[in-house]
């Protein structure tokens, strides 16, 4: 590589991954920070912590 260039990642020196402490109870799916666990763990759910302004005033007969 020429000099002063970033080495590229290789077998021998993986890239750098940081660590995901938070994994999730129902796909394994491992997440850096507990917010995006979280938020995550709604697809599941299928919670929706926002009302929709749409179905709040009822949908048309």
């Amino acid at each position: 590589h020429s000099p002063g260039a970033a080495p590229s990642p290789s077998p021998q020196h993986p890239a750098r991954i940081p660590p995901r402490p938070f994994p999730c109870a129902a796909c394994g799916k491992s997440f850096r920070y507990l917010a995006d666990l979280r938020v995550h763990e709604r697809s599941h759910t299928g919670e929706r912590p926002f009302p929709c302004p749409t179905l709040a005033r009822g949908c048309p007969p």
